[in-house]
């Protein structure tokens, strides 16, 4: 909820950039901790990355919606989104498995992944413009238009 008021204030995209910068920043600790195979340690560690993913991914999903005119809105979101979990969601634990296999184990090879995950999400982000909040596309819409929309 934290990073939604965040959102709200600072704008979606800054928030985003922030939580990927941090993701860039912390993973690699964070992990650290999960090796150490001490629990209190490895408790701390999940908790982190669980953190870092909802800063991320609360308004991340508001971002995408914004970057689509109304019209198009709930199918240019699904779609990509769909097709960001197939790839993304679906490989993943794929990949973590052959890394971990590579590297003996080390929870390293992970956080790199993650990392070059969160640093290509940085270019994606860096590359659109800002969505510009919650009335984004609604210019031309009637008064009435938005507030069935917002129900």
């Amino acid at each position: 909820m934290a990073a939604g008021r965040a959102a709200d204030s600072f704008g979606r995209r800054r928030v985003i950039v922030v939580g990927l910068v941090t993701v860039i920043v912390a993973t690699y600790p964070l992990f650290a901790l999960m090796d150490t195979a001490d629990r209190p340690l490895v408790v701390v560690g999940v908790l982190g990355l669980g953190r870092l993913v909802g800063a991320i991914g609360g308004p991340m999903a508001t971002y995408f919606s914004e970057l689509f005119p109304p019209s198009v809105r709930y199918s240019g979101f699904s779609v990509g989104y769909q097709l960001a979990s197939i790839l993304g969601g679906g490989l993943a634990p794929f990949i973590a498995t052959a890394l971990l296999a590579a590297t003996g184990g080390a929870g390293w090879s992970i956080s790199l992944y993650i990392v070059a995950l969160a640093v290509v999400a940085l270019a994606c982000i860096a590359s659109r413009p800002d969505a510009g909040g919650p009335r984004a596309g609604l210019e031309g819409v009637s008064e009435k238009g938005q507030e069935e929309g917002a129900r």
